[in-house]
């Protein structure tokens, strides 16, 4: 999957993963009011599938599903270079340290616990969400301002080599001299780079 990031002002899109149809239409209208676009999946190879197709911004999924349940669906999502940035919020009914501890360790962003508390889906979804764009911006661009930041240095690199060598050339005598007044670049033709300023009556001479 090669995915290009959302064009600017498109609506962030939500991925709703649970075997439960009630718990999926709750979950997308506790987050209606927000203006997302919303896909929902009744299983994790569902999930997956839908992901394939169009990755969402966020991926709300449910731990205990038949089949593949919510770890595995995170692992799989985590372990592809091309979803790995996607953020996870697994909502579950279990509510042990061991079960938030596996989410965790599997790469979730976050965790929450059934029933789900209004304001703090809200809040988490917002925050992930802003994450996720500043994401999508940062490798969207960076390789265009990496490409004009090499060109720039190729520029002056250029520029450079021109002086050097028009400086070189020159049959008249530019001194570069250091605030102690010694020379410190001179044409290569010019004899000594050691003398002192005060052997030369003015800042240039021909050689």
């Amino acid at each position: 999957m090669n995915h290009e990031p959302k064009p600017a002002g498109q609506k962030a899109l939500v991925l709703i993963v649970d075997d439960d149809r009630t718990n999926r239409q709750l979950l997308e209208a506790i987050l209606g009011p927000e203006d997302f676009r919303f896909l929902t999946a009744a299983g994790g190879a569902e999930a997956l599938a839908l992901v394939a197709q169009e990755p969402p911004d966020l991926v709300l999924l449910d731990v205990m599903m038949p089949g593949m349940d919510g770890y595995q669906v995170a692992a799989t999502l985590k372990a592809a270079p091309e979803t790995a940035n996607i953020p996870i919020i697994m909502i579950t009914a279990l509510d042990d340290r061991k079960s938030r501890m596996l989410a965790l360790n599997g790469g979730v962003e976050d965790f929450l616990t059934k029933p789900v508390d209004r304001a703090e889906l809200l809040a988490r979804a917002r925050n992930l969400l802003r994450r996720k764009a500043y994401g999508d911006y940062h490798d969207k661009y960076s390789p265009v301002l990496e490409d004009r930041v090499g060109a720039r240095a190729a520029e002056l690199i250029e520029s450079e080599l021109l002086y050097r060598s028009t400086f070189d050339a020159s049959p008249v005598g530019i001194v570069h001299m250091s605030l102690d007044g010694r020379w410190v670049r001179i044409p290569a033709g010019c004899a000594s780079t050691s003398a002192p300023a005060s052997s030369w009556g003015t800042r240039t001479r021909r050689c």
